[in-house]
């Protein structure tokens, strides 16, 4: 049993916290919530370090120089990449050479969907076009600095083909956290993902930086949107993972209220954590923040602001609850 491979599913930022003596034996870590292509990546990799065989490299040519890439990095280190860039060829081009390493990536059009991203969900870096229509990557992120307290805003990385001297200097002054040169080099993006990854503050709780400005028809879109996710050609087990969702976020609610009341805190707490994690699942991302808030009070010696952000969290559910239920699951 000692020889078999352990593959933990996290809350993002718990492993750092955890002891030396608990994380040596964790051959791979992932951030929840678990995307099928990166359990699919952390699956592989254990099973050839399980069997000896070497993690794939790949030989680049940089100028005359051969460097060797990490084929795995993103298993290796991984990261939460945002992708601002408006041009469609070179989304392409940048999903292509973060796939060769191993990553996926979302992609944002212009600075306004940069900050509706982040919005959202997390994102540990930010490869930011600097040139994009109705805003630019440089006032994107001033808005990041500003809207976002330091431990919780990713690391932005700038890209761009303007070669003019002192450029970049002005870029690193105005607040870029990096800087690519256009056309993007696989050695150079490599780099700049490898120091992201050593540099970055991993977190889990960002009370108040998301949800809080998303409107409820934001968060009808996303779960409409999750609903063609999970696949509209199989009504019966979408309505069957809804309804337990539901039923499960209901109870759960329920036995919130009572813990707090009962000034049981460390159930509380886990309730609290178990409702987050579902609510992500499903796209009720308001919901999750709330709950993330919530997880981010220091119980007991705040039990009125936690009593009056369960009522919160319970108005958001009756949301969510009408939305679901009110979209038609309807074979193709």
């Amino acid at each position: 049993m000692a020889s078999l491979p352990v593959l933990a599913l996290t809350s993002v930022g718990v492993r750092g916290e955890l002891p030396r003596s608990t994380t040596e034996d964790i051959t791979a870590c992932l951030a929840k919530p678990i995307r099928p292509g990166t359990l699919y990546q952390a699956l592989m990799a254990m099973a050839q370090k399980q069997d000896g065989t070497e993690t794939p490299v790949q030989v680049v040519l940089q100028g005359n120089q051969a460097t060797t890439i990490d084929t795995q990095m993103g298993y290796h280190h991984p990261l939460h990449i945002l992708v601002a860039e408006d041009n469609t060829v070179n989304q392409k081009v940048a999903i292509g050479l973060l796939g060769r390493l191993g990553y996926r990536a979302d992609i944002a059009a212009n600075g306004l969907e940069v900050l509706h991203a982040l919005e959202r969900q997390p994102y540990d870096v930010v490869l930011m076009d600097v040139q994009m229509p109705e805003m630019d990557g440089v006032e994107a992120m001033h808005h990041i600095r500003s809207l976002w307290p330091a431990n919780q805003q990713p690391r932005v990385i700038a890209m761009t083909a303007h070669a003019m001297k002192g450029y970049r200097e002005w870029l690193l002054q105005e607040g870029m956290d990096d800087y690519i040169s256009k056309p993007v080099q696989l050695p150079e993006l490599a780099k700049a993902l490898y120091q992201s990854n050593r540099r970055i503050l991993r977190h889990e709780s960002r009370p108040g930086a998301i949800g809080q400005h998303l409107s409820p028809s934001v968060d009808t879109v996303i779960l409409e949107q999750f609903l063609e996710a999970v696949g509209r050609s199989k009504p019966d087990e979408t309505s069957q993972f809804i309804h337990l969702y539901l039923d499960n976020a209901s109870m759960l609610l329920a036995n919130m209220r009572q813990a707090l009341e009962k000034g049981h805190i460390q159930t509380f707490t886990r309730l609290t954590s178990s409702l987050r994690s579902s609510s992500t699942q499903v796209g009720a991302l308001r919901l999750s923040a709330l709950c993330r808030s919530l997880e981010a009070l220091k119980l007991p010696s705040v039990v009125e602001k936690a009593t009056s952000l369960v009522t919160q969290v319970e108005t958001e559910y009756t949301h969510v609850r009408e939305v679901l239920t009110s979209l038609q699951v309807t074979p193709s």
